[in-house]
C-alpha cells in the first residue's frame, strides 16, 4: 500500500487483502471490510468485484449479488478461462432464477454452456429451471441442439442422460407418465452411477406417491459395487429418509436410514436434527432430546463455523421437546436463548409472547413480537416478520381488540397475500358482517382452488345469508374437489335438499351472455378478430371427421334426449341439427357452416341427463360464439393458427402474400379490426388465448346442467378418460374442469345467470 499510488493498483491490493482475511485466516468481516476499500478507490476493480459477488452468492443473500453480476457479466465474457467463465454465468444464472428473472436465468445458463458444453452443475442448473419454469424459455430446442453437441463426444453418457431427462420432463408435463418413466430408465442407463441422474427419476416416483419404488431405486443405487462416492451415498440417504418420513410418514424407517447416516458421518448435524424430529414425531422424546443435544455439541464444537441462525432453531427445539416433557422453565430457558442468537426467528418469540400473553402481560408480549419483528425486517426484509405479526394479530384478537386484529392481518396481506391469512381474517369479519367475509373468501378463490377451508366457510356463510344455492354450489365443488368429509357430504345432502325448485324459464340473450359468461380472451385482441371473421378463419380448415351411421337425433327412441335438445337451443337461442353417430372422433363434433350440426357418438346415449345437457350446452356455446372449429385442431395446428393471427397484424408490406390474399376477402368490419389493432401481434400468446375461448364451451356446458360432477364427468369422457364410475372424478374436478369453471361456478356472474334463466317471463 506503501508502494503503489495508482488507484487501480492500490484497489487490486485491497482487493488481495480482504481474499487473504476471507479464504485463508477465516475472517469475512474483516475481509468484507476491504472489499469495501478496494471499490471506494476503485468502483470498477474487478478482484474486488468478483469477491463480493462470490460473498454474496455463497451466502445465498441474492438482491445483493444480483448488481455484482450484471456489472461483470461484461468482462466475465472476455477475461479469464473458459472453466472460470462459464462458472460466472452458472452463478449469474442461479442469481437470476433465485431473483425471479427465469428468462434472464436460462439465458445465462446457456451462455455457460456455450462456453463450457460439459458443464455439469449448469446443466442440472438449466433442468431445475425448465421445471419450475417450463415457459421462460424454449428448452426443447436448446436440449435438442446440446443433444447433437453431445452424441458427437466419447464422454457424452451424463451429458446425455440429462438431455433425456428434459425429454422426459416434457412428456411429464404433457400427462404421459408412461412414455416419461421409459426415457427415465434409459438416462439411467446411459449414466448409472450419477445420483442427479436417478434423483429425477425418484422426483417422478415421488410425484405419483410411489414411495417403495422411489426407496429401493435408492437402495439399489447406494448397494452397487463398487459404492458410489461418500457424499454420493450420503445425498441419496438423506433423500430417503425424507421419503420415508415425509411421504410413506414412516419415522420408524426414517430413523433407520438416518442412522445409516450417521455411522457414515458421525458429524452429519442434518442428520441428528431430522433424527430428534422423527423420534419426537414417535414419541420417544428422551431420543430426541439425546438427537438435538449431539447437533448442538458439534454446531458449537471448535472451528466450527455453524451460523447463529441455525444455532438459534437447534435451540428451540431443544426448547420444544424440554416442553413436551413438562419442564416449562426449562423450555423458556431454551427459548430465549434461540432469541439471543437469532433475535428475528419467530418460533422461539412467539412460544415467549404465547406463555406472557397466557401469565395476563399482555404489553410484553406485543413488546417482544415487535421487537423481533424488527430484527427479522432488518435482516431478511418484510417477508420474515410476517409470522412475528401474524402471532401479534391472534393475541389482539383473543384479547377483544377486533379492529387491531383486522388492521394486523391487512398488514400481513399488504406482504404476503397468503390464503391462510385472508381465511383469517374472513373469520373475524364474519362474526358481525359476512358479506365483506365471503369478499375476502373470493380474493382467496382468485388466487387459488386448491384451500379447502375456503369452501366450508363459504357454505356456512352464504347459509347465514339465506343463500342456499350459493351454498349448495360452494360444498358441490368441495366435494369434487376431494376436500369433503362425511360430515360436509352430509351438510351438502342435508343443503340440496332445501333448494327451491327454479325451472329455466327463459333463455340466455347475447347481451347477458356478453357480460356474464363469455371470458376475457373473447374481448382480447384475437377474439375481436375472430367474432369479426369467424366463418373466413374457420374456412382455413377441413371440415373434421364425423363419423358413421349418422341418424336424426330427434328420430331416436330417447325422449330425455329430445327434451334436453329443446330445452339447451332454447337456453343458448342456436339452431343447430344434432345427429347421433358412431365411431364419432373425440365422441362429438361440431360444424357451423354450412349449416349448424353437432354429431354425438351413440355411447353417450347411456350417460344420465346432467352429463348429456352439459354435452349439449358445451357444443352450442361453440357454435354460438363462431369458435367451434377451434376444438378440432392439433398442437401443431394451434400453433399455425396464432401464428397466422399475429401475422394479421403486420403492416401490409411486411404480410406474406396469402395472408394479404386473405384480408382482401375479409368484411369491412374484419378489416378495421385489423387496422385498429396494427402491430400489437408481437406479444400475444396464442396458446393462452385458444385455452381461454375453449373455456368458454364448459362455462356454456354448465350453465346447461348447472351441476359440477355432471361437468367434470362429462368433460373427462370427452378428454378420453376411462373411468370406472362417477365417483372417479372427485379430486380431478380442479383439473378436469379446471380453475376458470371452479371460479364462474362460484361467481357473482353465474348466480345473475341462474336468476335470469328462473326469472318469470312477462
Amino acid at each position: 500500500m506503501k508502494l503503489w499510488q495508482d488507484d487501480k493498483e492500490r484497489a487490486g491490493v485491497f482487493a488481495q487483502i480482504g481474499r487473504i482475511y476471507e479464504q485463508r485466516l477465516g475472517d469475512p468481516g474483516r475481509g468484507m471490510h476491504y472489499y469495501e476499500s478496494a471499490l471506494a478507490v476503485d468502483p470498477e476493480c474487478l478482484p474486488a468485484n468478483q469477491a463480493l459477488f462470490e460473498h454474496f452468492y455463497d451466502a445465498r443473500q441474492w438482491s445483493q449479488a444480483l448488481p455484482l453480476a450484471q456489472a461483470l457479466a461484461v468482462k466475465a465474457m472476455r477475461d479469464g478461462d473458459p472453466n472460470t467463465r462459464s462458472e460466472f454465468y452458472r452463478r449469474r444464472g442461479v442469481v437470476q432464477r433465485e431473483t425471479g428473472d427465469a428468462r434472464g436465468a436460462a439465458e445465462s445458463l446457456i451462455v455457460a454452456l456455450e462456453i463450457k458444453p460439459t458443464n455439469l452443475e449448469a446443466l442440472d442448473n438449466l433442468l431445475e429451471l425448465e421445471r419450475a419454469r417450463p415457459d421462460a424459455w424454449d428448452f426443447e430446442t436448446v436440449f435438442r441442439e446440446l443433444d447433437k453437441l453431445y452424441k458427437k463426444r466419447d464422454d457424452a453418457g451424463p451429458l446425455l442422460a440429462r438431455v433425456r431427462i428434459s425429454q422426459a420432463a416434457v412428456l411429464e408435463r404433457e400427462g404421459d407418465l408412461d412414455s416419461a418413466q421409459a426415457i427415465y430408465a434409459e438416462a439411467l442407463a446411459l449414466a448409472p452411477d450419477d445420483f442427479s441422474v436417478l434423483s429425477a427419476r425418484v422426483t417422478l416416483d415421488v410425484n405419483m406417491r410411489r414411495w417403495g419404488e422411489a426407496t429401493a431405486a435408492i437402495t439399489a443405487f447406494v448397494g452397487t459395487t463398487p459404492p458410489p462416492p461418500l457424499a454420493v451415498r450420503i445425498a441419496a440417504l438423506m433423500r430417503q429418509a425424507e421419503i420415508h418420513a415425509d411421504g410413506e410418514m414412516d419415522a420408524t424407517r426414517a430413523i433407520a436410514v438416518l442412522h445409516a447416516v450417521i455411522q457414515l458421518d458421525p458429524s452429519h448435524e442434518h442428520a441428528y436434527y431430522l433424527q430428534a424430529q422423527e423420534y419426537f414425531a414417535l414419541g420417544r422424546f428422551a431420543d430426541a432430546k439425546a438427537a438435538i443435544d449431539r447437533v448442538i455439541e458439534l454446531a458449537a464444537a471448535p472451528g466450527s463455523a455453524i451460523a447463529p441462525e441455525s444455532l438459534a432453531r437447534y435451540y428451540y427445539y431443544r426448547g420444544r421437546i424440554i416442553e413436551v416433557g413438562g419442564d416449562a422453565r426449562g423450555a423458556t430457558s431454551q427459548y430465549r436463548r434461540a432469541c439471543e442468537y437469532d433475535p428475528g426467528y419467530a418460533p422461539p418469540a412467539l412460544a415467549l409472547a404465547r406463555r406472557a400473553a397466557d401469565a395476563g402481560d399482555r404489553t410484553a408480549a406485543e413488546t417482544l413480537l415487535i421487537d423481533a419483528a424488527h430484527a427479522a425486517m432488518e435482516k431478511h426484509g418484510p417477508i420474515a416478520a410476517v409470522p412475528l405479526q401474524r402471532g401479534l394479530a391472534r393475541i389482539l384478537l383473543t384479547a377483544g381488540e377486533r379492529t387491531a386484529a383486522i388492521e394486523a392481518y391487512r398488514g400481513i396481506l399488504g406482504v404476503d397475500d397468503s390464503p391462510a391469512d385472508r381465511v383469517a381474517l374472513a373469520e373475524i369479519y364474519a362474526i358481525d358482517d359476512p358479506a365483506k367475509a365471503i369478499s375476502e373468501l373470493r380474493k382467496v378463490l382468485d388466487r387459488t382452488i386448491h384451500h379447502a377451508p375456503v369452501y366450508r366457510q363459504l357454505a356456512s356463510y352464504y347459509l347465514r345469508q339465506a343463500e342456499v344455492a350459493r351454498a349448495a354450489r360452494a360444498l358441490a365443488v368441495m366435494e369434487q374437489l376431494g376436500f369433503a368429509e362425511d360430515s360436509d357430504r352430509a351438510e351438502a345432502a342435508r343443503v340440496r335438499g332445501q333448494l327451491p325448485y327454479a325451472p329455466v324459464a327463459r333463455g340466455l340473450d347475447e347481451e347477458l351472455r356478453q357480460r356474464l359468461l363469455v371470458t376475457a380472451a373473447a374481448r382480447e385482441v384475437f377474439g375481436e378478430i375472430l367474432a369479426a371473421a369467424s366463418d373466413e378463419i374457420a374456412g382455413l380448415y377441413p371440415t373434421p371427421v364425423l363419423g358413421e351411421n349418422l341418424v336424426p337425433a330427434m328420430g331416436v327412441d330417447d325422449a330425455g334426449l329430445r327434451i334436453a335438445i329443446v330445452d339447451v337451443a332454447r337456453l343458448t337461442g342456436v339452431e343447430a341439427d344434432v345427429f347421433v353417430g358412431e365411431r364419432v372422433p373425440g365422441l362429438i363434433g361440431m360444424v357451423s357452416a354450412p349449416r349448424k350440426l353437432v354429431v354425438i357418438d351413440r355411447t353417450l346415449l347411456a350417460e344420465a341427463d346432467g352429463p348429456r345437457r352439459y354435452l349439449l350446452g358445451w357444443a352450442f356455446e361453440a357454435l354460438r360464439g363462431g369458435y367451434a372449429f377451434l376444438h378440432h385442431l392439433g398442437r401443431k395446428q394451434r400453433s399455425e393458427l396464432a401464428a397466422f393471427l399475429k401475422s394479421l397484424l403486420l403492416p401490409e408490406a411486411e404480410r406474406p402474400g396469402p395472408t394479404n390474399e386473405f384480408v382482401r376477402t375479409l368484411p369491412k368490419r374484419a378489416q378495421r379490426v385489423l387496422e385498429r389493432h396494427a402491430g400489437a401481434g408481437a406479444d400475444l400468446d396464442g396458446d393462452a388465448w385458444i385455452d381461454g375461448m375453449l373455456a368458454m364451451t364448459k362455462r356454456g356446458g354448465l350453465v346447461a346442467c348447472d351441476d359440477f360432477a355432471a361437468a367434470t364427468w362429462m368433460i373427462a369422457r370427452i378428454s378420453g378418460e376411462m373411468l370406472l364410475s362417477h365417483d372417479a372424478t372427485v379430486a380431478l374436478g380442479a383439473v378436469l374442469g379446471g380453475a376458470d369453471l371452479v371460479r364462474f361456478y362460484l361467481s357473482d356472474d353465474y348466480q345473475r345467470i341462474r336468476e335470469h334463466l328462473a326469472a318469470p317471463v312477462a
